[in-house]
Parts: structure tokens; sequence; C-alpha cells
């Protein structure tokens, strides 16, 4: 089908559900105390309706934006990989990370581009 091999479909498929598994693990480590687990029920509290709604919602995007991001990172190995299983794994644990790490990866992408913004837009008005 358009020339793609069986690994590259698995690689379009696979890299958004790894990048998504990995943004979920981060939303764990953001909602949990890594120390240790509670000791009483003081250490619990429900969030109301209205917040569990909010949080439903920021994880769904969350998780969206990583599963974009695992696609990209899919579609960079399309035809490029040899067709082995180890290659298909490697590939997809690294979707895992840049799905775990999506948020940092966005933010400094965001200060680059607004970096090399800032210095075209000085040199123009420098030569001017």
């Amino acid at each position: 089908m358009l020339g793609f091999t069986v690994y590259d479909l698995a690689l379009i498929v696979l890299c958004p559900l790894g990048a998504t598994v990995g943004s979920f693990a981060h939303i764990i480590t953001l909602c949990i105390d890594l120390k240790g687990p509670p000791r009483s029920e003081d250490d619990m509290r429900e969030a109301s309706p209205k917040l569990q709604e909010f949080r439903g919602a920021w994880m769904g995007l969350r998780m969206m934006l990583s599963a974009v991001a695992g696609l990209v990172v899919g579609l960079y190995f399309v035809g490029l990989i040899h067709e082995t299983p180890a290659n298909l794994g490697r590939i997809i644990a690294l979707s895992v990370l840049v799905g775990y790490l999506t948020p940092k990866l966005i933010n400094v992408q965001d200060k680059l581009i607004d970096s090399k913004i800032k210095n075209i837009l000085k040199n123009q008005t420098d030569t001017e």
C-alpha cells in the first residue's frame, strides 16, 4: 500500500501509542508522591467534579500532543530502518521517551523559535 512496508505501518501506528504511554507515565509522576505511598487518609484529597473534568481534559490533550510527537518520530524512521524487531523496539522505546518529554521539548522549541524571530527582527532594524 503506497510503498509502505509492514514495519513502516507498524511505526506509524505504534510510535503514537508508545508516546501516549510515555505521556501517561509522566502524568502519573506529576500526580503521585514518588517518595512513597500515602501513609494516612489525610494524605489524599478528592478533587471536585469540575476539577476532575478539567484534569481529564488536560490529560487527554497532553496525551494527544504526545501522540502527535510520536507520529513524527515514526514518520521520521519510515523507510530508514533495517526491518528487525530489535530496531522497531528501539524506535518505539524512543517514542515512549518523546511522549514523556513532549512538554519540555515543546518549551525548548518555543524558546528557540522566539529567539530566532527576535534576532531576525533585530537584524532587520539594525540594517535599516
